[in-house]
């Protein structure tokens, strides 16, 4: 999330329907760092990279489970870039 976003109500929906969440910077100047986007968020676990929080959420991932990124276009392309999804 942009350090200008207000995220309170996006961790009280994700703690409801016990999500699990996981957390990395944008590669942005703009970017909240994941320490204070957890808490903010009152939930998650943090990464170093979008890589790494992607693999985390994977690892944990049962058969029927989703994995959703979330964030900015920055964060999305770093994703796509993980899954080897063409733009």
């Amino acid at each position: 999330a942009m350090a200008d976003k207000n995220v309170s109500g996006l961790g009280t929906l994700l703690r409801e329907h016990k999500a699990g969440v996981y957390l990395a910077g944008a590669k942005s100047a703009r970017a909240e760092k994941p320490k204070e986007l957890r808490e903010k968020l009152g939930i998650g676990v943090c990464f170093e990279s979008v890589e790494d929080a992607i693999e985390g959420a994977m690892s944990m991932a049962k058969k029927n489970d989703l994995v959703l990124v979330m964030g900015s276009m920055q964060v999305l392309g770093q994703a796509y870039r993980y899954f080897r999804i063409a733009i």
